[in-house]
């Protein structure tokens, strides 16, 4: 049964890596100019691509150019959501954005700093029009730490990271790699990936660091890894402890008690779409919110323990800081 399992979980990839080859193939000929991140470019890397399983993909598009995409996907069958688009027939889920900033607030700052023209830097790797080498490596990197501060991430990530370097090692230019890292402040991060790959995952170390560095914590950074799940929804605790991390690392405190409960319209708005268009009603959804959360942690609908999500937070607040993403 597990066999059969797997054999559909491939066979729907396969298919849905055509249907999207295709579907670029022919956004590229109406003059649609897409950029590609992530899964197929990843893919690559892994001795049977079609192996790494991806549940959507993700593309850049100049922000002129989204009307002509949007009316092209509909017309193709697809359903348009707020930054994505699916198509009920072939099972694509595309997302889209104009820029490679994620998140907000310190996390946004990192990638509009760190990616500036990316877009006269790409190159084409099995067709598709892709990120330059050494860009696609930070920003690799910057999604991961995107997830990492919020409720984690899981071992694909890890291994695309690690996969990716090994694949493209001469074309990328590790020195302004490890500057532009540097620059946006995930250095240690970076290493402590690096790291983790190194041990777990290769026989013969990727690149040299120096596993004695003070915030290098390889062993309790692969627990957390694996304990997160897939971007960390092994449990509605841990996604519940998301804002609690985010929150410190945010404002490098080591409580995040009030940004918690009382979440940034930038933050709220992602869950409430109704916000776009009346965002004078923030405080009625931090009302919505904390009852939502109240009603998941009490009686048989019980969901969510806080006592277990401010223990999940307080353990990555402190990993964090042994690492140096947050102020001791």
């Amino acid at each position: 049964m597990i066999k059969m399992s797997a054999i559909r979980l491939f066979c729907n990839q396969i298919s849905k890596n055509t249907s999207f080859r295709e579907l670029y193939n022919r956004l590229m000929a109406e003059g649609i100019d897409v950029i590609v991140l992530k899964g197929p470019v990843c893919s690559v890397c892994y001795e049977k691509p079609d192996y790494r399983l991806s549940s959507d993909f993700d593309i850049v598009v100049e922000e002129s150019q989204r009307k002509k995409l949007h009316d092209f996907l509909i017309s193709d069958g697809f359903e348009a959501g707020k930054s994505s688009y699916s198509n009920p027939e072939t099972g694509l889920y595309i997302e889209v954005s104009a820029t490679l900033s994620e998140g907000d607030g310190v996390i946004k700052k990192m990638a509009d700093i760190a990616f500036d023209g990316f877009r006269s830097r790409c190159v084409t790797v099995d067709s598709y029009k892709t990120l330059g080498f050494t860009e696609n490596l930070v920003y690799l990197v910057y999604h991961a730490f995107k997830h990492f501060v919020g409720s984690g991430f899981g071992v694909r990530q890890l291994v695309d990271i690690g996969l990716f370097i090994k694949n493209f090692r001469n074309e990328i230019d590790f020195e302004l790699a490890d500057k532009t890292i540097s620059e946006m402040g995930i250095k240690t991060f970076y290493d402590n990936l690096i790291i983790c790959f190194n041990k777990y995952f290769c026989d013969d170390a990727l690149l040299d660091i120096d596993e004695d560095n003070e915030y290098i914590c390889a062993d309790e950074f692969i627990s957390d890894l694996l304990t997160a799940g897939i971007f960390g929804k092994s449990s509605e605790d841990r996604l519940h402890s998301a804002n609690l991390v985010m929150n410190a690392v945010q404002n490098n405190k080591k409580s995040g008690v009030l940004g918690s409960l009382f979440p940034s319209y930038e933050i709220m708005k992602n869950k409430f779409k109704l916000l776009e268009r009346f965002p004078f009603l923030l405080p009625f959804f931090w009302l919505v919110r904390i009852f939502d959360y109240i009603f998941k942690s009490i009686g048989k609908n019980k969901k969510v323990s806080p006592a277990k999500s401010i223990e999940i937070a307080n353990s990555r607040i402190g990993l964090m800081k042994k690492m140096n993403i947050i102020e001791q």
